[in-house]
């Protein structure tokens, strides 16, 4: 039958390990799964999917905004020792989130259980030492982009390219785009509680500026399950990339979604903030001189970014201009030499295929 413990350590990395699930059970019915699961791994994975946490016990960024969260942390990753130690599965897959799962591929390689991470740590960004660490505690890195398969093997790990699920997802959300009668900018302030807090007011307040005396909708991304922070501007809690997928300009918080507009054609502006002290240290640390994952991919600044002061007077020029009707072209163009970067569709038959291959036969 064999056994999987996955892990996943925020609601980015829930999505993947529910594509990946999904594929996993098609080929393998039987396949017994514990783990940290979000909403989507639960559902992909039914009555065959043991959960010992949820990921929204572990959800967060930065230094400073971890910290009201770590005895939440630090329970789930008890359970996860105990996991891995006491259930003995025969493969564990880590899920992004390196801060949580680095120090777990050490234990995994201790009690000689053979382990995997899906999603490359961004080494290249900051903290290079991580590459060391994925050579020498886990069998196999599965990477979303081309160049860090290359770049962990230069450094002696075992990597494999499974490509992004991004692809997919953009190509369906842009086929079933809406037409629409008045213009949309979509703000989407992040998905975690201390983004939305920091990230909110100011992109509201530029949203209004920039389309004032405009016929402009405005759409704030937004939990179903949290009351609405303010009562003049439109709410959805649809996902991310089909509320992308439907406007014609964004403002985006750092993450995924940066390049999930990206691939829906999508103009847009990145901004964001961190606690003063995060971002001293994230300052010192990082080596790329971009956040926004298109322009990390293309090395240039293709997509403006606005970050720390989210003064008016720094988001209104840049969010301005992506309402202009000539951003959407150049908005296109990107999407088209991004596509070239990411490769083909695939992800979850490729990451179901290198998954199974460290696994026993049926």
């Amino acid at each position: 039958m064999g056994s999987l413990l996955l892990s996943a350590g925020e609601r980015s990395g829930d999505l993947l390990g529910g594509r990946l699930l999904t594929e996993l059970l098609g080929r393998r019915p039987n396949l017994h799964i514990t783990g940290v699961a979000g909403d989507a791994m639960r559902v992909a994975g039914g009555r065959q999917l043991a959960p010992i946490a949820h990921v929204e016990q572990l959800s967060g960024a930065g230094l400073v905004e971890l910290l009201p969260r770590l005895p939440s942390i630090l329970k789930v990753r008890r359970a996860l020792v105990r996991a891995i130690t006491q259930g003995q599965p025969d493969l564990v897959v880590f899920i992004d989130a390196p801060d949580l799962h680095l120090p777990l591929l050490r234990l995994t390689r201790r009690v000689g259980i053979p382990s995997m991470q899906l999603v490359s740590p961004q080494f290249w960004a900051w903290r290079p030492a991580r590459a060391r660490q994925l050579q020498n505690h886990t069998e196999d890195v599965l990477c979303l982009f081309q160049f860090e398969r290359e770049l962990l093997q230069e450094a002696g790990a075992k990597a494999t390219w499974v490509g992004h699920p991004v692809v997919e997802r953009a190509t369906k959300a842009r086929a079933q785009r809406t037409k629409r009668s008045r213009p949309r900018l979509v703000l989407l302030p992040g998905s975690r509680a201390h983004e939305r807090a920091r990230h909110t007011r100011p992109f509201l307040r530029a949203a209004r500026e920039a389309t004032r005396g405009q016929d402009v909708d405005v759409v704030l991304s937004w939990p179903a399950h949290l009351q609405a922070p303010v009562a003049d501007v439109e709410t959805s809690s649809s996902e991310g990339i089909t509320l992308l997928a439907d406007a014609d300009a964004a403002l985006v918080a750092p993450g995924t979604a940066t390049l999930e507009a990206a691939m829906v054609d999508c103009p847009l502006l990145v901004a964001g903030a961190l606690h003063p002290v995060s971002a001293f240290v994230a300052r010192r640390m990082l080596r790329d001189s971009f956040v926004a994952l298109p322009n990390i991919l293309m090395n240039s600044g293709r997509v403006p970014e606005v970050l720390q002061d989210l003064s008016l007077g720094r988001l209104l020029p840049p969010l301005r201009a992506a309402l202009r009707p000539n951003a959407r072209p150049l908005a296109i163009s990107l999407r088209e030499e991004l596509s070239s970067v990411l490769g083909p569709p695939g992800f979850a038959q490729r990451a179901a295929t290198a998954v199974l291959s460290r696994m026993p036969p049926s």
